[in-house]
């Protein structure tokens, strides 16, 4: 597999056998009957319980989000909203936490001594998203980092999954989840790419009214899967406008584990053109959803499970200005592999001394299965 091959050349499969139909048709059933299965509620594990875990620690998050409020003042529902809504989350983290996990009830009620658990869940207004945005800017280094989640997530995955994130890495600054209307099924792939594209204006505008704020000097983005493509998507239209560096602000763009088709992702990059500032993309090529994904859009690759070893890839790369980390020998408690990114620290850790750092070359990375970071390819 060639890294952004620029003429891709269709290979010419004939007719299909009734056995292969047969075969491509039963695969995708037995996917569908077993997510099927799988599925079960969030709602009620952000509800805020009385208190927390004495000996744990507390983490809050900022929501802005594109979901539709149901009769749940706690929960979003997986409706679309062309206003974007504001939310703020306290959460507890219990201190028998595991790095890389989000520990939430099987059954029955959160136990804030095993689970993550909401101390505060309320909705807040624009202005004052803003002022807890600044406040918490400004008590740091003025940055801002916005977590845009993937396919196939709940409202209160998300948070709880940023939640993780920031305790794990000991990340600092505003952390805010954009949170777009994902149904949180396995089935509902389409349904989901629809509701990113949806969501492309209201996270620009999301970025504009951050970078307007004089408290906050830098924003980065943290985005995984389908929320890599509604990241990029947004971005090339703000370029369009006319400011796709929102007046400087715009620090690292990370895409982890993107699914986003190989021709599109170099369409964008065609108009966002070459940045100043990282962007980081997160690979494996033994990433399963990305797998099932390419098979749901007609076998065409997706970044995020490219292979980067070929001399094509390497000049792509270097020609982009890309930071690129293939995680493929990282061990993960993910049975799919998706998720890699969230459950090693070490790799959020070394993405945030890549943020800091002022023009970082174009790098090819490998992390081996203990986690150690080998610079492979960097000019």
């Amino acid at each position: 597999m060639t890294f952004l091959k620029l003429d891709r050349i269709e290979e010419q499969r004939g007719s299909i056998s009734a056995r292969a139909m047969f075969l491509r048709f039963f695969s995708l059933a037995a996917l569908v009957l077993l997510a099927g299965c799988a599925i079960r509620s969030d709602q009620g594990l952000l509800t805020p319980v009385a208190e927390g875990d004495p000996a744990g620690k507390r983490v809050s998050v900022l929501v802005a989000t594109t979901r539709l409020r149901g009769e749940d003042p706690h929960s979003l529902t997986n409706g679309r909203s062309h206003l974007v809504d504001f939310q703020r989350v306290d959460l507890s983290i219990p201190r028998s936490h595991q790095l890389g996990n989000v520990e939430t009830p099987s059954q029955g009620r959160v136990d804030p001594r095993r689970d993550f658990a909401a101390l505060r869940n309320e909705s807040v207004s624009e202005k004052g998203f803003l002022a807890l945005a600044g406040q918490a800017a400004s008590r740091g280094n003025g940055e801002v980092n916005i977590y845009v989640h993937g396919f196939n997530t709940t409202y209160e995955a998300a948070v709880l999954r940023l939640g993780q994130i920031i305790v794990d890495a000991g990340t600092t600054g505003t952390a805010i989840a954009f949170s777009w209307p994902s149904r949180g099924r396995f089935v509902d792939y389409l349904t989901d790419r629809e509701s990113a594209l949806f969501s492309r204006d209201r996270l620009e505008y999301l970025l504009r009214i951050l970078a307007r704020d004089k408290k906050i000097r830098s924003i980065n983005i943290l985005s995984h899967s389908m929320g890599a493509f509604l990241t990029m998507e947004t971005l090339r239209q703000a370029k369009l406008r006319g400011d796709g560096e929102f007046g400087g602000k715009l620090n690292a763009v990370v895409l982890a584990a993107p699914d986003i088709d190989l021709d599109v992702f170099r369409t964008q990059l065609e108009v966002i053109g070459r940045r100043k500032r990282p962007t980081i993309l997160l690979v494996a090529n033994d990433d399963r959803a990305l797998n099932f994904a390419r098979f749901l859009s007609g076998d065409v690759d997706r970044l995020g499970a490219v292979e980067i070893d070929s001399p094509e890839a390497q000049a792509e790369i270097r020609r982009l200005g890309l930071i690129v980390i293939d995680m493929t020998s990282v061990r993960s408690s993910d049975p799919d592999g998706h998720n890699k990114f969230s459950s090693n620290p070490a790799v959020i850790r070394y993405i945030g001394d890549l943020i800091d750092q002022k023009n970082v070359p174009a790098a090819t990375l490998k992390i081996n299965a203990d986690g150690n970071i080998i610079a492979s390819d960097s000019r």
